[in-house]
């Protein structure tokens, strides 16, 4: 079973890598672009801003790139080659060489053509035009065969519109964003909060020297429900105190969410994705609010409205806390750390937090996402394969449909992985597999594909979406573009948290995972919303760091989980955990390359994965814990040096993780 694992998830990585590579390289309607050493990729300097462009030929604007050069003899031969994103045309002293036409012919192919006959003794210009209808106009051009060197680069005059001609500038997706100077930086936030964060990692670090001489064997056994309890007390306070009282504006579309709820209410129907901006979503979620809604009958735009509107994502995120709960009980019954670690987690997480403050469909996506793995969970770690179990599997997939279409590819690995698990640990027969995942297929279609076909009928698209609307407005936003160097970078948010999407995609997802520190929740600094403590927010981002490392080990320990060990069962249900958070994590890399914009990258596009990542979180805690211990244990005169290193090092964890805990609670609550 190892080498099939191992054999499958290489061939599932490289088909990912191949897949994003051809898009990246071949594919023209994926705006990245390759840095070289013939020429830089230059465009017109447009300052970075949270804003929104309507594109369309009619309204376009050709960027005029400009370069003045000598010429002291004529050469026998000279070739230009140019790249440019959107129609190019290409004027020597005014003349128009022979290039194509149409949009973007000479994107991911450069297109090449004589020169020479175009030149002549002394000054010469050359002149570039690209338009480019759905983005920034980006340029790169190169001359072999004159004496000097001839290629785009600052020195380069760029004029767009009646706009003066100015130098061009570098295209680089990784300018960070001026608004993300106005806040204090986070070493500041720590150096502030410095005695406040001292208290709090001595009295835990403490707490735990004095839990672990006095505290009964019981009671640790009993932690996973203290923790649970505690989370629910948090999250309803949270509820009441905070959530309900922000600005039903605030949060990713809500204006725009909101309105579905309203169409629902007001027609008693389901609205076509044509109705408005965010109509192509699948309904359920708002079905279900709109439902909230009609049964407790608050006044339009009341603070009661709000909170009918905010009682499924709520749930949903409380949810996904007990889901953690039950599945690491369940995958480890005689260790109460794993399940522990896993709702403190689930419980503090910020984008589970806020995200569940906002009107959105994303927290119901997760929830099912996440009851999913429930139901999926015995019947990979059971022999037993009722029929009922099955059927709730695909009632479950079914109402994922009817919420995301994000569903679409989650489905199938749950399927997938169902399928392998009958094979490899049941030894069913082909027949009997196709039969059971077929079934579970078609049930869950029955009761969530009726959204597709219904697209289907309409548009002739069953994922139509507000882009592909006949007769919607097109827009962008910037970048508009990708590089390489977008997806290697890191650090930013670790100074800068907000907005800190702009520097790198990794950045991106951290500052909005372990913050609420990515737009639309916050357009400007001066202008946030005072429900939050931005203070204690600010000092959390590297706090959270040791966070990610632990989650990234648990990460390998679910792999290790996967691979080995001689239960077939055990082993198929991490690999499926694994296989989740490698899908949602390729959904987010694979959007970010087609829709380039700062509002696509957001971390709540993989809020599925929370659940996951608390299994990879609580797993990873409790081995460090568990490492920390052994240490501690051994005897003779080395061990007892070695016991009160493992003794200082487990109160030194437990009193970052304590700081680090109560720092997140303080940054909703406080």
């Amino acid at each position: 079973m190892t080498r099939v694992q191992i054999t499958g998830a290489v061939t599932a990585m490289l088909l990912a890598v191949l897949s994003l590579s051809a898009s990246m390289l071949t594919d023209p309607e994926v705006a990245f672009i390759r840095s070289g050493d013939e020429a830089d990729w230059i465009t017109w300097d447009r300052p970075v801003a949270l804003e929104t462009l309507l594109v369309g030929r009619e309204i376009a604007t050709a960027a005029k790139f400009v370069k003045t050069f000598e010429v002291a003899s004529l050469p026998e031969a000279a070739k230009l080659t140019v790249e440019a994103l959107g129609e190019v045309r290409i004027f020597a002293n005014d003349r128009a060489l022979d290039l194509p036409a149409s949009d973007r012919a000479c994107f991911k192919a450069a297109c090449e053509t004589a020169l020479a006959p175009f030149l002549r003794v002394g000054e010469n210009t050359l002149r570039a035009e690209v338009l480019n209808p759905s983005g920034p106009q980006l340029l790169r051009l190169h001359v072999d065969g004159l004496e000097a060197r001839l290629a785009s680069d600052p020195s380069w005059q760029v004029a767009l519109g009646r706009a003066s001609a100015r130098p061009a500038v570098v295209a680089d997706d990784t300018r960070p964003f001026e608004e993300s100077r106005a806040s204090e930086s986070a070493s500041r936030a720590l150096r502030e909060r410095a005695t406040t964060l001292t208290a709090l990692f001595v009295s835990f670090a403490l707490l735990f020297v004095l839990a672990r001489r006095w505290l009964p064997e019981a009671a640790i056994r009993r932690l996973p429900e203290f923790a649970l309890a505690a989370a629910t007390i948090f999250w309803i306070f949270l509820f009441a105190a905070r959530f309900i009282q922000l600005p039903p504006h605030w949060g990713y579309d809500a204006k725009f969410q909101g309105e579905y709820i309203h169409y629902i209410l007001d027609h008693q129907s389901l609205p076509l994705a044509s109705d408005g901006f965010s109509m192509y979503h699948p309904p359920l979620y708002y079905g279900l609010s709109a439902a909230v809604v009609a049964a407790t009958g608050p006044e339009r735009g009341s603070v009661a409205e709000q909170a009918a509107m905010k009682c499924v994502p709520l749930l949903c995120g409380l949810g996904m806390i007990f889901f953690a709960y039950a599945l690491m009980r369940r995958s480890f019954p005689d260790d109460p750390l794993p399940a522990f670690f896993a709702v403190v987690f689930t419980g503090t997480l910020p984008v589970n937090l806020y995200m569940s403050g906002y009107v959105s469909n994303e927290s119901l996506f997760a929830f099912l996402t996440a009851a999913a793995l429930w139901v999926a969970a015995p019947l990979l770690l059971e022999k037993e394969k009722s029929f009922g179990r099955l059927a709730a599997l695909s009632l479950v997939l079914g109402l994922g449909l009817m919420t995301k279409y994000t569903a679409l590819i989650t489905v199938p690995v749950f399927v997938f992985f169902l399928g392998f698990e009958l094979s490899l640990a049941e030894r069913y027969r082909a027949r009997r597999i196709a039969l059971i995942c077929g079934g579970v297929v078609l049930g869950a279609l029955c009761v969530g594909g009726w959204v597709y076909l219904r697209n289907w009928i309409h548009f002739r698209d069953p994922l139509i979406w507000n882009l592909d609307v006949p007769g919607a407005l097109l827009w962008w936003q910037t970048p508009g573009f990708r590089t390489i160097e977008y997806y290697w970078g890191f650090g930013e948010s670790l100074q800068h948290p907000y907005f800190a999407l702009f520097h790198s995609f990794w950045d991106a997802l951290y500052s909005a995972t372990w913050g609420d520190g990515a737009p639309p929740s916050i357009y400007h600094i001066a202008e946030r919303h005072t429900l939050w403590n931005y203070d204690a927010m600010t000092s959390a981002y590297p706090l959270a760091l040791p966070a990610t490392g632990i989650m990234g080990f648990g990460l390998v320990q679910v792999i290790r989980e996967a691979l080995v060990g001689d239960d077939l069962r055990r082993r198929s249900f991490f690999t499926l955990v694994a296989a989740l958070l490698f899908v949602m994590l390729f959904s987010v890399v694979s959007l970010s390359l087609r829709f380039p914009f700062w509002g696509a990258l957001k971390a709540s596009y993989a809020l599925a994965a929370v659940v996951p990542a608390a299994i990879c979180a609580g797993i990873g805690a409790a081995r460090v814990d568990r490492w920390l211990a052994e240490l501690g244990a051994r005897s003779g005169s080395e061990g007892a040096v070695l016991a009160s290193l493992g003794t200082a090092a487990r109160a030194i964890f437990y009193g970052w993780f304590g700081a680090f805990i109560a720092t997140l609670v303080a940054a909703f609550a406080g």
